[in-house]
């Protein structure tokens, strides 16, 4: 499927069917590193919903009592598509739900347009078992040719796992990036994405030293904080302050249709 078809039939938001085409003549490649420490598992996730009368996009946040119970929601109607497309249903979700959609989109995307992309677990695992000690953090990729789904199917295979860790090792997963790409060829008018799919703080150092060996490179890149915790988008405005980077932070689903593809 080509980036225009894919549109076509997605129902995403206008601001991300733009950003979606403009992004597949000027992205070189992808990188996602998804956070699946066990705080990913909260319930008080946002999920897009398509209303099925009026074919508007709905943003629907959920917000939950410590016993699961929804004690507040509001949403921002912004509608309709470029393209027609099925209704969908709000489903309320955790942040791993979350993040795993935000992931599978970037992929589908990078798949469509032939960019390659790498997404990335932050610690390894299967449906909930813990890794061992030797084990390495698991990756897929997509994007390197036409090979009829199967390593998108891959992506969706990897991230169909529980989050568990206590760990959220970002900076070595930023570092081990960050040397690929300054070993790339980057076309004139071409950037690296490098984004981050997290709901808290690296418990391995500052992320700031590790995306500064990323300055001077045409890099961007994109946090995604999967939290309503002050502390935990001041962490990464500190972070994005810290560097001499284009780094952009989102914190809700709109400004993600906005700025993540």
């Amino acid at each position: 499927m080509s980036v225009s078809d894919l549109v076509a039939v997605s129902g995403w938001p206008v601001p991300f069917t733009e950003a979606v085409v403009e992004s597949s003549t000027r992205v070189t490649c992808r990188f996602v590193l998804v956070d699946d420490s066990r705080s990913m598992a909260k319930l008080d996730g946002t999920r897009t919903t398509r209303d099925a009368y009026t074919g508007s996009v709905r943003y629907t946040t959920a917000t939950r009592s410590t016993a699961g119970n929804v004690v507040a929601s509001s949403d921002e109607t912004h509608g309709p598509p470029v393209f027609p497309s099925p209704p969908r249903r709000f489903e309320e979700c955790s942040r791993w739900d979350e993040a795993v959609s935000t992931a599978g989109m970037i992929a589908t995307v990078s798949d469509a347009s032939d960019t390659p992309a790498e997404i990335r677990l932050l610690t390894a695992g299967k449906g909930g078992a813990q890794p061992q000690p030797h084990q390495q953090p698991a990756s897929r990729a997509v994007g390197l040719g036409k090979d009829g789904g199967a390593s998108l199917s891959a992506v969706m295979a990897l991230l169909d796992i529980e989050p568990f860790s206590a760990k959220t090792p970002i900076c070595r997963h930023i570092r081990e990036v960050a040397d690929q790409i300054r070993r790339l060829t980057v076309t004139a008018g071409k950037v690296a994405i490098l984004v981050l799919l997290v709901d808290g703080a690296a418990t391995d150092g500052d992320p700031a030293d590790a995306l500064r060996p990323l300055e001077g490179l045409p890099v961007q890149v994109v946090v995604r904080v999967y939290t309503e915790e002050r502390d935990v988008h001041d962490y990464w405005h500190r972070v994005s302050s810290h560097v001499d980077l284009d780094v952009h932070i989102l914190v809700t689903a709109l400004t993600e249709a906005r700025g993540a593809a």
